[in-house]
């Protein structure tokens, strides 16, 4: 049993490193801030782009998936419930992050903070020159496909972390786990790369 196991992490071990998986950036990405790790930086990237387009949450089906996102962040998932329950409010601020002037209106920002918790965290993501956002995005016209790229490297940053977990562990049943996760990955990985391809060359 312990040279099978030697053998299947082995296996594991090679295929992570031909596809260069682990510890791997994915393609486009905007650089991580230093105080988070891939997938907590993706949940700011998420909410970042919501930020820039609210309307998007008209949509009931996509309002669902956001409302039952499992974030790591405490104080970004009270954030997150705020913004969701001041839609109208943030929809009028984000015509000034899109705006020519590119500038808050610091007289709405107030009225909307004032009585809140929130208001770094606001302008931390909301930012012009916010780490959280990739402005080459922007270059994909539907805002919807956008929103799924996002997805799918939330998704596939999630998937990671399990990947690792499973190989740092000693039977073979998180062995076998990690191969499977190992499988979704690279798929994944393809799925975001044609979305790039598709919209961005």
């Amino acid at each position: 049993a312990r040279n099978y196991n030697r053998y299947f992490k082995e296996q594991l071990w090679q295929l992570g490193r031909k596809n260069n998986i682990i510890n791997q950036n994915l393609s486009n990405e905007a650089k991580i801030h230093y105080n988070y790790n891939e997938q907590e930086h993706l949940e700011r990237s998420l909410i970042a782009f919501l930020i820039r387009f609210p309307e998007l949450l008209r949509q009931e089906e996509l309002l669902l998936e956001v409302s039952n996102i499992e974030l790591i962040d405490k104080d970004l998932t009270a954030f997150r419930n705020y913004f969701l329950d001041n839609l109208e409010i943030f929809s009028n601020l984000a015509a000034d992050i899109i705006g020519s002037n590119n500038k808050l209106d610091e007289a709405k920002l107030k009225i909307l903070v004032q009585n809140s918790k929130f208001c770094d965290i606001y302008k931390d993501l909301s930012a012009v020159d916010s780490v959280f956002f990739d402005h080459k995005l922007l270059d994909i016209v539907d805002q919807d496909n956008i929103w799924q790229l996002l997805m799918k490297k939330y998704h596939l940053a999630i998937l990671k972390n399990e990947y690792a977990a499973c190989l740092s562990a000693q039977d073979e049943k998180s062995y076998e786990r990690a191969l499977s996760y190992h499988n979704t990955i690279t798929q994944t990985q393809q799925e975001i790369d044609k979305l790039l391809e598709l919209h961005l060359d």
